[in-house]
């Protein structure tokens, strides 16, 4: 029997091509800042190595892969520490 782990899905906005690298958290969003320019994936991959090295677990886009707006999937993780994590990072 193959074991299902959970996931915590966050609604956030992504802005490519900023001038800085940084997450703003709110209580009703998520905004990210990156670097890297959408074309060719580059800013997808930008946005799931950053939170990969904050969460310290596997990050999937699940929806928005084209979009500025996406939802991500958070593997492994409990609520309250995804919720933990976003308040440090505010």
């Amino acid at each position: 029997m193959i074991k299902k782990e959970k996931a915590i899905n966050l609604n956030v906005h992504i802005h490519p091509s900023s001038k800085t690298r940084k997450i703003e958290c709110y209580e009703d969003k998520i905004e990210i800042y990156l670097k890297e320019n959408p074309e060719k994936n580059k800013a997808n991959i930008a946005l799931l190595k950053l939170l990969k090295d904050i969460f310290h677990t596997q990050i999937t886009i699940k929806r928005g892969l084209s979009s500025r707006y996406k939802v991500i999937s958070i593997i492994g993780k409990e609520k309250k520490d995804v919720e933990k994590t976003l308040k440090e990072l505010s």
